[in-house]
């Protein structure tokens, strides 16, 4: 259910914010894949994904032309709330 890998099933994502679960509520890098960055204090998530969609633009504009194949072609998705249940 978590686009592109499998190791996160629906019944990882139901186990949300569950002591040891691959979906904890402050997930680490290191322990699901497809988790790329990960925050702490609330309010980091927006900027982390800001900076992110601004690395991947400016790599776009520098590497990308025109007459070739786009090498730089992915996107920044951020899920983000205030305290969600």
């Amino acid at each position: 259910h978590l686009t592109g890998f499998d190791s996160v099933s629906i019944e990882d994502l139901k186990q949300f914010r569950q002591w040891d679960s691959k979906t904890p509520g402050h997930p680490e890098s290191f322990i699901t894949e497809g988790v790329e960055v990960t925050t702490g204090p609330l309010g980091q998530g927006i900027a982390n994904a800001v900076g992110l969609a601004m690395a991947e633009a400016h790599l776009a504009a520098r590497f990308n032309k025109p007459d070739a194949p786009k090498i730089v072609d992915q996107y920044t998705y951020c899920i983000l709330g205030d305290g969600c249940n």
